[in-house]
C-alpha cells in the first residue's frame, strides 16, 4: 500500500502468530498500515509515542 502522508503510530496489537504489531494511520488519507515490532525496537519509545498520540500531543 502506498500512502502520501506521514504514518503515525496509533496503537499496538498482540497477534498470536506475529507477536506485537504497531498500527499506523496515515495523517492525510487515513489508511491503516500494520508493522511487526522487531526484536531490537525500543518498546518503551514505541509505547510513549502511542501514549502521547492518544492524548493528542
Amino acid at each position: 500500500m502506498i500512502v502520501n502522508g506521514i504514518l503515525v503510530p496509533v496503537n499496538i496489537e498482540l497477534n498470536s502468530k506475529k507477536g506485537e504489531v504497531i498500527i499506523y494511520k496515515c495523517n492525510k488519507c487515513g489508511s491503516i498500515v500494520k508493522n511487526i515490532v522487531a526484536n531490537d525496537d525500543n518498546r518503551d519509545a514505541i509505547y510513549d509515542i502511542i501514549k502521547n498520540y492518544s492524548k493528542g500531543v
